[in-house]
């Protein structure tokens, strides 16, 4: 009994420390992949929501881990835990703890229905994915039971820390040099940075949610300045080696957004915040000089040094063999755009000609410009679409957009938008601006993150009097 008295309150983190050492164990060897998940879903039988939210997150941030030669098995377990969420959630029905929010309910259950029509391309796992992660969106909008918003940032921020810590092991594990696709090159400093996902506009994305879900926690003044500060130096820099120029203008702008509000609030101190998280960015920027005159090639303020170009990114391997490459028809030929359309073949025109042969593919005929070409539709040329808008209307057509829409407008007149809500523009403006050159395929993600947010301005006042921290 003493064991247990003694073990209760220190579960969740003897959880975290084993998955941890699990997730270190699975940068070298594929078993402990399976390991760790299982071990994941165990023990979220015994959470609450806002503990298995923790978990999902934190090995969110370890996504190319779990690819595996069979990703689609090992990511559905993962979901698993969306699964036990939902469960629990129906069991809560049955004792009457809970209730059904019909008006946003309804739409969610009409869009999963809509993206399964036999014109739409959609894969089981895929579908399994969507659909437990918008019943957990759905859930967490409407669940009586307190989710700390600072809990929950804190744990991703520190599995984007840890996660990119080791991916750092990549010189050292065959595994991680076989899933990574992006290599880090310590030496020069001039590779882009992935950490543990595909692309590293990807983990920038990742980065500046983490970042700007701190700036909104620590503005409620729910995380001390030591926490916050020692969560944002890692994640600035590894946000920074990603060499992502939308993370950069993005970021900008979340901190430019979160200045006013904090200035609104706290006056002369915020400004002494300020002062030191500025003089914070500068040192970094300053002490990764390699990478900052690559920034200001890449904006075009200085000229572009031809030999340096080849060193901004380290392309992931060829998905072709050889053998394969050589029996490809003719570049630009009919039969060659037909394997870029279907995905078969890497094409990269840049983000003009991207858009120009996602909006081709898409206008094809009335029933692609209605309905898309479905949730599990190839990238075309291997590529996403790179903006937001472009890739929903090419996955679900004008009618999967306008359910979407129903969706976020549900959502939005449940929590009611006021004044006391508007610190949450210093996520959504920069995601705004992300979405018109990136495909953010982690979308429903903010969404959930949204719903968070807004659940925790709830009830409180947007206070521009003088305050003490």
């Amino acid at each position: 009994m003493k064991f247990v008295e003694w073990i209760k309150p220190r579960f969740e983190i003897i959880n975290f420390v084993v998955i941890t050492f699990l997730l270190l164990l699975s940068c070298f060897f594929e078993f402990a992949v399976l390991l760790c998940v299982i071990y994941a879903i165990c023990v979220s039988v015994f959470y609450n929501k806002q503990q298995i939210l923790c978990l999902y997150l934190y090995l969110k941030c370890f996504e190319n881990t779990f690819n595996t030669t069979n990703i689609n098995f090992v990511g559905t377990i993962i979901q698993g835990l969306f699964g036990i969420f939902v469960l629990k959630y129906i069991i809560e029905l049955i004792k009457n703890r809970s209730k059904l929010y019909l008006p946003t309910l309804i739409p969610i259950i009409i869009f999963l229905i809509y993206i399964i029509l036999p014109n739409h391309i959609v894969e089981w796992w895929n579908y399994l994915h969507t659909t437990l992660f918008m019943l957990a969106i759905y859930i967490l909008s409407c669940t009586k039971e307190k989710i700390s918003l600072s809990r929950l940032s804190i744990i991703y921020g520190l599995g984007l820390i840890i996660s990119c810590s080791f991916s750092l092991l990549r010189p050292l594990s065959s595994r991680l040099q076989e899933i990574l696709f992006y290599e880090f090159n310590s030496e020069f400093g001039l590779s882009r940075f992935a950490g543990f996902f595909f692309h590293p506009n990807t983990l920038a994305i990742h980065v500046l949610i983490g970042l700007s879900m701190l700036l909104i926690v620590y503005y409620k003044n729910q995380i001390s300045s030591f926490n916050f500060f020692a969560l944002f130096v890692p994640l600035f820099c590894f946000g920074y080696i990603a060499l992502s120029r939308n993370f950069i203008v993005a970021l900008s702008l979340s901190i430019i957004i979160f200045a006013i509000f904090y200035i609104l609030k706290y006056k002369k101190k915020a400004l002494k915040f300020l002062l030191i998280a500025f003089g914070i960015c500068l040192v970094i920027v300053l002490s990764m000089f390699s990478y900052t005159k690559l920034y200001l090639q890449r904006f075009n303020l200085i000229n572009f040094d031809a030999n340096s170009q080849n060193n901004i990114t380290v392309q992931f391997g060829e998905i072709l063999t050889t053998a394969e490459q050589e029996e490809l028809p003719p570049k630009f030929s009919d039969e060659w755009w037909q394997m870029v359309y279907d995905g078969k073949i890497h094409y990269d025109p840049g983000r003009k000609g991207i858009w120009q042969l996602y909006l081709s593919k898409w206008k094809q005929s009335p029933t692609s410009i209605l309905f898309g070409y479905g949730k599990s539709a190839p990238d075309i040329g291997r590529m996403s679409a790179h903006n937001l808008l472009l890739s929903l209307l090419y996955k679900y057509g004008l009618v999967g957009v306008g359910l979407i829409i129903w969706i976020i407008l549900a959502f939005l007149l449940q929590f009611k938008i006021n004044k006391n809500k508007l610190p949450y523009l210093i996520i959504l403006i920069p995601i705004l601006f992300i979405s018109l050159f990136e495909a953010l395929g982690n979308f429903w993600l903010i969404y959930m993150f949204s719903i968070l947010i807004f659940k925790n301005f709830q009830n409180e006042k947007l206070n521009v009097e003088l305050q003490g921290v």
